[in-house]
């Protein structure tokens, strides 16, 4: 196996990597092992992307990828070579970041998200990137706590919502019901 893109930090608590796209007759799913740093295996799935989160703020991490197919057998690759990366520098500033930059249609977004002001009312919504900040024609919302009733205030975390069609979009965190776009990160569906 090998690495299209290798191990990258995209912030303080996140690693994003993709494998070379592997085919077989009966289908191909990817393995990525954290070898060093303490962060977590993927299991295996489908999906070349695999980002890794919850990770501590400027630690070196190192990573193998290795796919097998999907026949009885369960024929395995060997592994990439090790590649590393070391997530960015501690920060207060809050930051949101994709699990990967593209999206399939109607495939699950997933969103990590850090450094919210800690409100009950801190939310994450999904609108087009051209849409002005006090406009509340969302896509989708949610209170960092995963609700619409806001009952927790949660600080760091990973929010997943509904697939979308295909097109540009852009996600945004606002805090305590307010409008100010605190962070925001584009992402493709197609």
């Amino acid at each position: 196996m090998t690495w299209e893109v290798a191990p990258n930090a995209t912030s303080i608590s996140t690693i994003l990597m993709r494998a070379t796209t592997a085919s077989d007759l009966s289908g191909v799913e990817y393995y990525f092992t954290c070898t060093s740093g303490g962060g977590h295996d993927s299991g295996w799935q489908d999906d070349t992307y695999y980002t890794d989160a919850g990770l501590t703020a400027g630690t070196l991490y190192t990573y193998t990828v290795t796919a097998r197919d999907k026949s009885p057998q369960q024929n395995t690759t060997e592994a990439s070579a090790a590649s590393s990366a070391t997530t960015q520098a501690a920060t207060t500033d809050p930051y949101l970041v994709m699990s990967k930059p593209v999206y399939s249609p109607f495939e699950e977004i997933v969103i990590h998200f850090g450094n919210a002001a800690g409100n009950a009312t801190d939310w994450i919504a999904i609108f087009l990137p051209t849409t002005p900040s006090t406009n509340i024609d969302e896509f989708q919302w949610m209170y960092t706590d995963g609700t619409q009733s806001g009952t927790a205030g949660i600080t760091d975390g990973t929010l997943t919502f509904n697939g979308l069609p295909g097109g540009t979009y852009q996600a945004r965190i606002h805090f305590n019901d307010g409008y100010t776009i605190e962070d925001s990160v584009d992402f493709t569906v197609e």
